[in-house]
This record gives structure tokens, sequence and C-alpha cells, in this order.
């Protein structure tokens, strides 16, 4: 099962890092700031969605088993 993620960056000055490795051509590496974190929601009922002031990541676990690790007890979003 494919699972997804998104990163939309406001600012090139709010990128900290990417990278693309030359010996290994299967690894990548983006890195920025969030913000100040103003948002957690679902889109359209499968896609989480941390919107912060700088950014936004968008995830989408595309199966129960992910959600039900994501809102098992453990999970600090359900505290």
């Amino acid at each position: 099962m494919e699972h997804t993620l998104s990163t939309e960056i406001k600012s090139k000055k709010h990128m900290k890092h990417i990278s693309v490795s030359n010996e290994s051509h299967e690894r990548m590496l983006f890195e920025g700031s969030l913000g100040n974190v103003s948002e957690l929601s679902i889109i359209e009922g499968a896609v989480l969605e941390v919107r912060g002031s700088h950014s936004a990541l968008r995830i989408n676990p595309n199966g129960n088993e992910l959600w039900k690790m994501l809102f098992n007890k453990g999970c600090p979003l359900t505290k």
C-alpha cells in the first residue's frame, strides 16, 4: 500500500536543507521550518495536514493501519 506525503514552504528563507545523495540515488532529505503550528486538520477524510506559519506538511496514510497507530492511546495528538 502506498503512503504519500507532501510539503509546501512559503519562502526559500524557511528552507533549511535539501539534498539528493550522489552515493545513493534512492535517498533524499528535505528540511525546512514549519514555523508556529496554527492548524491540524484532516482534508477530504484522508490527508492529515499540519499547517504552520511558514509551511504545511500533508501526509496521506492511505490505510486503516496507520490511522489506528495515529489515534492509538500512545499518540500525543489524542491526549
